[in-house]
């Protein structure tokens, strides 16, 4: 009996001392990465990876569990390297590079292996494996939440205002359906050129008049708000007078995705109040979005006048 259980003890110190040898030659850093392709604006992706970034956590990339109160952790803005000391699992790093030419974002996560974590690994072979697959899966769902919430149509009511007499420069093109972003965008910097070297001072936020009727051949108006009426002696750019009056808008944010339903609710409540449209429909543009390259931000206010 002495025998055996001398026999076991034999096995178990040599199974111990086997395992600090495995232990001891384990490389002393680790190292994954993950990445995946996004399609959306890059300026939102990284700006909402960003703000996302400083609120993820150790737990979201290892197998095992994380006491969150055991660890502490900073943020390098600059280096967009997130760095935690864990009181268990030692020191690590997780990391993110946009690269704005192929549009993919990829997660790094690197760190030092102590003792706890070599024999987490020795008793779990596919923790490497699990981590990267935590890594990749969790890559995914963050991408997918940021850009689902690009996607959301977002509108907000303003109501019923008054605006005073406008004259604006107008330049007057034909075309079948709505303008896009491009379009309108090429319209504005056409007119605030002809401004400027004319001399003629803007006085207000860019807009488009919508053509009055949706039959026949369809003009649009974009316009460019000044102080008084001006002989343009021009063919293209004209100047007009809108005469003011009430009216009732919502702000449209985002690109011109989704512009008919925000259409449609202006409507809605057009005709739920029991209003006549005074004026083609409008829409006026904020000059803060010429400046903003993340279209997630941009705001486009639509405009209803309402007869009197």
């Amino acid at each position: 009996m002495f025998r055996l259980i001398e026999a076991f003890l034999g096995v178990m110190l040599f199974l111990f001392l086997g395992s600090l040898l495995v232990l001891k030659n384990q490389e002393n850093q680790y190292a994954f990465k993950t990445s995946r392709p996004y399609s959306h604006p890059t300026p939102y992706i990284k700006e909402e990876i960003q703000k996302a970034f400083q609120s993820w956590s150790l737990a979201a990339f290892f197998p095992w569990e994380v006491n969150t109160s055991a660890y502490k952790s900073s943020f390098n803005d600059h280096a967009k390297t997130f760095f935690i000391e864990d009181n268990y699992y030692g020191k690590h790093q997780i990391s993110y590079k946009l690269d704005t030419l192929k549009k993919t974002i990829a997660l790094n996560v690197k760190g030092e292996k102590n003792m706890l974590m070599k024999l987490y690994g020795l008793l779990n072979p596919n923790q490497q494996n699990e981590s990267k697959r935590k890594l990749s899966l969790f890559l995914k769902e963050e991408l997918h939440a940021i850009e689902k919430q690009y996607d959301q149509h977002r509108t907000s009511w303003k109501g019923i205002q008054r605006s005073a007499p406008i004259y604006y420069l107008a330049l007057e093109k034909k075309w079948d359906s709505i303008p896009n972003d491009t379009i309108i965008a090429a319209a504005q910097s056409e007119l605030l050129a002809f401004a400027e070297k004319r001399q003629i001072p803007p006085e207000g936020e860019l807009f488009t008049v919508y053509p009055l009727s949706s039959e026949g051949e369809k003009v649009w108006r974009f316009a460019l708000p000044v102080g008084r009426y001006f002989n343009t002696q021009s063919k293209t750019i004209r100047c007009r007078r809108y005469k003011g009056g009430k009216y009732i808008s919502l702000i449209h944010h985002g690109t011109a995705k989704g512009l008919d339903k925000s259409w449609q609710q202006l409507q809605d409540s057009l005709n739920i109040n029991g209003y006549t449209l005074g004026y083609p429909p409008m829409e006026r543009y904020p000059r803060n979005r010429k400046n903003a390259s993340n279209p997630y931000k941009w705001e486009t206010e639509l405009i209803l006048a309402i007869k009197e």
